[in-house]
C-alpha cells in the first residue's frame, strides 16, 4: 500500500514534468492580438531569451456547430503550463503542512489529503480507501 503523501508527491512530479515539456504560459488565443491567427493557441517561445516571442502551441476548431468548441479553448487557455506549475507549487505546500499534521493525528489534515488525491482516483496506484464521497 502506497502512503497517500508519497502517492501525491509522485503525481505532482509527473504533472510538473508534463507541464514543463510544453511551451510556457501564459497561452493566448490568436484572436487576442490582431496579428495572430484565430483558432490557434500561442505560447511563449522557449528559444527567445527574455520571452516576448510567441510560437504556435496548437490549432483548434473554435467554430464547432452546436458543440463546446469555444469552451474547450477557454479551458485550455486557463490551464496553461504556468497555471499548472503554480497549482502544483500550492498543492505541494498544502501536502507538506497536512502530512506533518496527519503524523500528529489530525483527521482534518487527512481529509485534505484525501481531497488532494481525488483527481487521481483513476490512477492504478490510487487506493480504494482514499475515495471520498
Amino acid at each position: 500500500m502506497t502512503d497517500i503523501a508519497e502517492f501525491l508527491t509522485t503525481r505532482y512530479a509527473e504533472d510538473e514534468a508534463a507541464a514543463k515539456a510544453c511551451k510556457p504560459g501564459p497561452w493566448m488565443q490568436g484572436s487576442e492580438r490582431p496579428h495572430l491567427v484565430n483558432g490557434v493557441i500561442y505560447g511563449q517561445s522557449t528559444g527567445c531569451p527574455g520571452g516576448g516571442h510567441l510560437e504556435q502551441v496548437c490549432m483548434v476548431n473554435i467554430d464547432y456547430a452546436g458543440q463546446a468548441g469555444p469552451a474547450n479553448v477557454l479551458h485550455m487557455l486557463r490551464y496553461d503550463p504556468a497555471r499548472v506549475l503554480a497549482d502544483i507549487a500550492a498543492d505541494r505546500l498544502i501536502l507538506k503542512v497536512c502530512a506533518n499534521q496527519v503524523r500528529m493525528g489530525c483527521s482534518t489534515a487527512r481529509d485534505v489529503l484525501l481531497r488532494l488525491a481525488a483527481p487521481y482516483a483513476e490512477h492504478p496506484d490510487f487506493e480504494p480507501s482514499w475515495r471520498v464521497d
